[in-house]
């Protein structure tokens, strides 16, 4: 029994009643520790009931095992109490009482450090050490009240229990005791787990602290970055079943990281730094072996290893099993790409997004941010890209705040410019992982020559990315459109909608008015003014419908977004197929495109405006806004410049459009030959039509990338087994004309 005092805090009594006697004395012995450093720490009280009004009577205070005479029959119960003189807490730990009378034995208990199960049973007692104790040599320690103990030396236990003889103090008595002492079984496990991760610097943390009571402060890649050091990000363990089996430690580290940083890593500290690399079982041993060879005092926090050619070896206490682990390095890139980034021009006060991005491959490779610039804008001296933050905010162009959109954790630097020969370069930084971009501008040559608003939509922000558009339906002229929705009950506010014209023109621009308190009132109507690069206007306007439309599953626009601008794709309803066309090339990997539907219906795989590979054909779900039905759609993105050539009457000789200065340019005729088509079966491109007639033929991918090219055609037939799946087009150039063709190549 274990109690805390101290000087004016006493602990609560143990009463106990004392043996008959008729005359004479018995003696009271108490054994217990204390770490008060006073003494006598026990007192004893006794109770005579002959004096009920102060019926405790003191007997004294003692030191543990100090003999105490208590007078036969004078007491009908003993209380003991710990106590003590120090005005700071200790404690006292109560080990045994004997009281009898001066020619009896009493062997109370035994022990032996470490102990755990013990058992008395009458003259015997049994009791545990921990497995990796010494059986050989062990001197018991033993309470209670008699004169000597033989043997007192230290015994060995391996051959069994040991017989101890106790002496009464008068010599007259003796009794024996029976002590038996086994080990506990060993500890089984030998196993490797919660990985800190390992650091190119030897004493590195996880967090750290500024002060004893501030909040821990993660050490993130890119704070450890500028300190010149580099921690894996990861590990994933694989471990062994059985004795003698390895298990694997795959550790996630940058991709790139160099071989002589590979091989001298060491292991990282929790923030306590209780705990370094990782954690063993608690009972187990360790040995490191590099290449087969066993290594000398690994501290893992000080100790450089080159852990893709070391195995630690982790031994249970039981000595069984014994578990290897082997480690393996995983490469792994940080998210480190650009999302959108403004071109800033400042002699307009005006800014354009990009039209595509390509992400470099590695760290030594340059990526590309694309730009399309109307055939009259700015000079590239007065154009650039900068800034910092991660959201736009244009709130003057004369500063550079909130003008791109990066990866979390991503530093950005620019540097260079548009003018001359350096060029412009944005450099992305997360942690180790460096990424340079080239600024790349595509400036038209004159005005581009298709301005048709293909196109009205309502996006119905209240409902969420998953929902479609709403397409406003063409009226009696191309300048006139219906919206059908759903009853909407609430006002409606500017941040409740928005208005989406879609164009052949990719350098279109719009603004839009509505007319009503409530833009889903019936009748409300909404004006859109779109004009081109050389101002010239288109003045639409869209009224509102309700007509519910809830159990109807029916894709009604597609739209790619490119740059600011979003270029429609074309729906065959019978077939279930889209096919977007794109002017320039884009990288199809990682683009984003938005779809129309009856106001209400939803697509669950994709969201709005978000990022997608596109570079192969996908299935589109749309769903019905009750959700009864659904119908599924084949798209399709591919680089057709053609398609965005205007329409020429051949029967006319003026093949002419104006510039911004009205002086007239050619444009380029492209006549379609009518008499030849081009087909794929199996693995084989049929051209049907006359092969003389061919001056060249050429196949693009998806991305709009050449993969074939040849000058005329000698057999109607082309073996292409040497293109990977996918969608191409086809374009052959013939004395009669163009022939074009949109392929999707399954095997």
């Amino acid at each position: 029994m274990k109690t805390t005092i101290k000087g004016d805090k006493f602990s609560s009594a143990i009463v106990v009643p004392p043996p008959d006697c008729d005359a004479g004395y018995q003696k009271l012995v108490v054994s217990y520790t204390s770490n008060c450093g006073d003494g006598n720490n026990i007192a004893a009280y006794g109770y005579d009931s002959y004096f009920p009004t102060d019926p405790w009577y003191e007997i004294g205070s003692f030191k543990s095992g100090q003999e105490v005479s208590v007078q036969c029959d004078a007491f009908t119960k003993i209380a003991l109490q710990a106590q003590t003189s120090s005005a700071s807490e200790c404690t006292v730990t109560l080990k045994s009482i004997f009281i009898g009378m001066q020619s009896e034995i009493l062997v109370a208990g035994a022990t032996v450090p470490n102990m755990s199960d013990y058992k008395k049973s009458g003259d015997s007692i049994s009791l545990s050490i921990p497995f990796k104790a010494r059986l050989d040599s062990i001197v018991p320690s033993f309470s209670g009240y008699f004169g000597s103990v033989s043997p007192s030396t230290a015994q060995d236990f391996t051959e069994g229990p040991v017989t101890y003889t106790f002496t009464a103090k008068s010599g007259s008595e003796k009794q024996t005791i029976v002590l038996s002492i086994a080990k506990l079984p060993g500890d089984t496990n030998a196993y490797a787990s919660s990985f800190i991760g390992f650091c190119s610097k030897p004493d590195i943390v996880t967090a750290k602290k500024t002060y004893s009571d501030s909040p821990a402060e993660q050490l993130t890649p890119s704070v450890l970055a500028k300190q010149g050091v580099l921690c894996s990000e990861g590990t994933k363990v694989t471990h062994p079943k059985g004795d003698g089996d390895t298990g694997t430690v795959l550790i996630d580290l940058y991709k790139w990281t160099p071989d002589s940083i590979k091989t001298k890593m060491y292991g990282r500290w929790n923030m306590d730094e209780t705990i370094v690399g990782f954690l063993p079982s608690p009972r187990a041993t360790q040995k490191w072996y590099y290449k087969g060879k066993e290594m000398d005092s690994v501290s893992l926090s000080k100790t450089a290893l080159d852990l893709e050619n070391t195995v630690l070896q982790l031994t249970a206490e039981n000595k069984k099993p014994v578990h290897y682990y082997k480690f393996k390095f995983n490469g792994v890139e940080p998210e480190n790409i650009v999302y959108d980034m403004v071109l800033i021009d400042t002699l307009k006060s005006d800014y354009f997004y990009p039209r595509t991005i390509y992400d470099p491959k590695t760290p030594s490779d340059t990526g590309s941010i694309i730009y399309d610039l109307p055939y009259n804008s700015t000079v590239a001296p007065k154009l650039f890209v900068c800034g910092t933050g991660d959201s736009y905010y244009m709130n003057s162009f004369k500063k550079c705040d909130n003008t791109f959109q990066v990866s979390d954790s991503s530093v950005v630097s620019v540097h260079g410019a548009l003018k001359g020969s350096s060029g412009m370069y944005v450099t992305l930084t997360n942690g180790y992982d460096k990424r340079l971009y080239a600024i790349t501008l595509n400036k038209q040559t004159k005005a581009w020559p298709m301005f048709d608003v293909a196109g009205v939509y309502v996006n119905d922000h209240s409902q969420g990315r998953h929902y479609s558009y709403i397409m406003a339906e063409p009226g009696d002229t191309k300048l006139k459109f219906t919206v059908r929705t759903m009853a909407k009950v609430v006002n409606s506010y500017d941040d409740d909608f928005g208005i989406v014209p879609v164009s052949t023109n990719p350098f279109m621009q719009y603004g839009s008015v509505f007319e009503s308190d409530n833009l889903w009132d019936t009748g409300s109507k909404i004006k859109i003014t779109a004009f081109n690069e050389d101002n010239q206007k288109r003045i639409l306007s869209a009224t509102m419908q309700t007509n519910s439309e809830k159990s109807v599953a029916e894709l009604r626009g597609l739209f790619i977004q490119f740059g600011p601008t979003k270029l429609p794709g074309t729906i065959d309803q019978e077939k279930k197929f889209v096919q977007v066309d794109l002017p320039f090339e884009m990288n199809l990997k990682r683009a984003s495109f938005t779809w129309a539907g009856p106001h209400g219906s939803y697509c669950e795989e994709y969201e709005q405006n978000e990022f997608y590979d596109l570079s192969d054909t996908i299935n589109f779900v749309i769903h019905s806004a009750d959700s009864t039905k659904s119908a599924t759609y084949k798209v399709v993105f591919v680089y057709n410049p053609d398609a965005f050539k205007p329409e020429v009457d051949t029967t006319k000789k003026d093949t002419t459009v104006k510039d911004s200065t009205g002086k007239k340019e050619a444009i380029p005729l492209v006549f379609k030959n009518p008499d030849a088509s081009v087909r794929l079966v199996g693995n084989t491109l049929q051209y049907e039509g006359d092969i003389a007639d061919v001056r060249s033929l050429s196949i693009f991918d998806a991305q709009g990338h050449r993969v074939y090219a040849q000058a005329g055609l000698k057999s109607a037939s082309l073996d292409v087994r040497f293109m990977n799946r996918g969608v191409y087009i086809v374009r052959a150039e013939t004395k009669r004309g163009l022939v074009t063709a949109r392929i999707a190549k399954r095997k």
